[in-house]
């Protein structure tokens, strides 16, 4: 049974006690946001009939809350269920009804709801976000549950939605980033997004002031012990006190973020691309790379990280065996900070395990802080090998340069800390490659790449006037 026919259909609630109906509302929220048809208004009309006690307020609230979204959405409502449920009051019984607010867009989120007395189960709450107008609304009818407040980081009208459950408050502040994120939401306008934020994510973390995710409290409450479908959402700083059992458990639906934009950025499927760029800080480090042809990427790292050492890892195939011996040559072509020693190692481009075994041999005798793995070069196989390094050793850092990339010296730099991966812009400055006199634009002219061996293409990236670099 879909979470659409759930709703619709009394027979499988009926049963339900209060508190239970309420917090699988929240949990299955956004079932009717799909769109509306003849049948589901039919539905919807019969289970009226059906439902008796207590019950039947609540759910007429319920289902009210999944039309506004809809209507948000830009999902048609039949006109007949907007009569039908225009007097109920989705955001609770001291709110306006539907009739008043229909016309408001809104944008939702949850948030789990916890207790620190073992005896009583956690819950679900939800964020409802609005234009500041639709505050005049609510300014008569406050609540003891139900936060009407201007909250800085949101410019925009919150309203905490809880269940009832035997008393149950919000007193303390994890539900900020859904709200943050429930703003974001509505200011993008995306029916997509928002209602991907409804109906798929679980959202816990704090907001600081410059819009950092805070972590939250996990080892004194009970909010892990949520069954549900949802995916989760946690402050980056929380990530190494999830539990084993529950990592396993949820497995690929736990997302950490350190700020809102990032946490933003995965809700809508963008990636952490759209995240803060990192700056490259200039400091100590390595350079591993994996040997191609195309070398401007990693002549790039190498004149921008100033590393102390490079080494590379090349297959016995001979093209790439003539550009790694060229790279051997290039401190000795562009002046670099201070003497740079290059060496060339040979890896198995076709066993994975050989080419794990040997990556984790060379880091294990490395004393630094920082290695930079180039794996804009290699195959699959060499990729899968340095990323199975890179969850083991969190120094590891890949790096990669996009063909597609706008900005000439921007790379994308994959880490993980644990079981979570993070993937963000790095800037590098240009000055490396404008004191070693190196044209950056060449280096990634792809007919340039193509048309000259390994030693030609570096002459090639020397301009007459160092100074005129554009980096």
């Amino acid at each position: 049974m879909n979470d659409c026919q759930w709703l619709c259909r009394p027979d499988s609630f009926s049963a339900m006690s209060l508190e239970n109906f309420q917090h699988q509302a929240v949990e299955k929220f956004g079932a009717l946001a799909g769109g509306w048809t003849e049948e589901t208004a039919g539905l919807l009309a019969s289970a009226a009939k059906k439902i008796g006690g207590p019950l039947l307020t609540e759910w007429r609230n319920r289902v009210a809350a999944e039309i506004w979204f809809a209507k948000a959405i830009c999902q048609p409502v039949p006109s007949e269920v907007l009569a039908d449920f225009g007097s109920a009051r989705p955001l609770g019984e001291d709110k306006p009804p539907l009739q008043s607010i229909a016309q408001f867009p809104c944008a939702c989120a949850v948030f789990p709801l916890c207790t620190r007395d073992s005896g009583r189960s956690p819950s679900l709450g939800q964020v409802w976000l609005a234009p500041s107008a639709f505050g005049k609304l609510l300014a008569s009818s406050p609540s003891a549950v139900d936060h009407v407040e201007s909250w800085r980081p949101v410019q925009d009208q919150l309203v905490l939605r809880i269940p009832a459950q035997r008393g149950q408050e919000v007193a303390g502040t994890s539900w900020q980033l859904a709200a943050a994120l429930a703003s974001e939401a509505l200011r993008a306008g995306n029916a997509k997004e928002r209602l991907a934020l409804a109906r798929d994510w679980l959202v816990t973390g704090m907001v600081g002031n410059q819009n950092e995710v805070r972590p939250v409290d996990l080892a004194q409450t009970n909010k892990l012990q949520l069954v549900t479908r949802r995916r989760w959402m946690f402050p980056r700083l929380n990530k190494s006190e999830l539990p084993e059992d529950f990592v396993m458990r949820f497995r690929q639906r736990i997302a950490a973020a350190a700020d809102v934009a990032t946490a933003w950025a995965i809700i809508t499927g963008t990636g952490t691309q759209t995240a803060h760029p990192l700056v490259w800080d200039g400091r100590e480090c390595v350079i591993y790379s994996f040997v191609s042809k195309a070398l401007g990427p990693l002549v790039a790292l190498i004149l921008e990280a100033r590393p102390a050492r490079v080494l590379l890892w090349c297959s016995d195939a001979p093209e790439f065996r003539q550009a790694a011996e060229a790279m051997r040559e290039l401190p000795h072509r562009f002046p670099t900070h201070a003497p740079l020693e290059v060496e060339i190692r040979t890896i198995s481009y076709r066993q994975v395990a050989e080419a794990e075994n040997s990556l984790f041999e060379a880091v294990e005798k490395e004393n630094t802080a920082r290695i930079l793995f180039n794996v804009t070069m290699g195959n699959r196989l060499t990729a899968f090998a340095a990323h199975t390094l890179a969850r083991q050793r969190p120094e590891v850092w890949l790096v990669y340069r996009d063909v597609d990339d706008k900005e000439i010296l921007q790379f994308t730099a994959f880490y993980y800390e644990g079981a979570f991966a993070t993937s963000r812009p790095l800037k590098f400055s240009g000055q490396g490659c404008a004191q070693a006199g190196v044209d950056a634009q060449r280096l990634f002219d792809p007919a340039l790449g193509k048309a000259a061996n390994p030693a030609s293409f570096l002459a090639s990236l020397r301009i007459s006037n160092p100074s005129a670099s554009t980096g």
